[in-house]
């Protein structure tokens, strides 16, 4: 829905404009350059809660989505802070100065926490989760004893 607004930026403008309600933020390339990161980290977000809901998944299989989403999030920053906006096609669309990619790195480098702190119960239960994942690889010795028999 986001990205949808965005594509129709420039219609949305006209048609406020024609009406007299003219919105100067829609104007404003720094404005323009934060919608078009929030449309690319939305759409990512989105991808990743679609395979969440998928049917017939297993925990450990969205487990590793959820660990992989993780690393993925650092890569970015990364390559944000780089001014690599590989993985962001809507805002690679746009002239950014470097504080932009800056202050968008430091809103990616908070995403990895906020992500641990929301599915913390699930990094509590990865040893069980990774025993259910593969039972016949992992040492009998190292699995609690109330989940064994299970």
């Amino acid at each position: 829905m986001l990205k949808r607004a965005y594509d129709l930026l420039e219609e949305i403008e006209l048609f406020l404009d024609m009406k007299g309600n003219a919105i100067p933020e829609l104007r404003d390339k720094e404005w323009r350059c934060d919608l078009a990161f929030l449309v690319d980290i939305t759409d990512h977000l989105s991808a990743l809660n679609a395979k969440l809901q998928g049917k017939d998944q297993l925990i450990n299989e969205m487990f590793s989505l959820i660990k992989g989403f993780q690393i993925k999030l650092r890569l970015w920053e990364s390559q944000i802070r780089n001014q690599t906006p590989a993985h962001f096609p809507t805002l690679k669309n746009h002239d950014t100065s470097n504080p932009q990619y800056q202050k968008y790195g430091d809103k990616l480098a908070v995403l990895p926490d906020e992500f641990s702190e929301r599915f913390g119960d699930l990094k509590k239960y990865s040893q069980p989760i990774e025993v259910f994942a593969s039972p016949f690889s992992v040492d009998v010795k190292a699995i609690p004893e109330d989940i064994q028999m299970d």
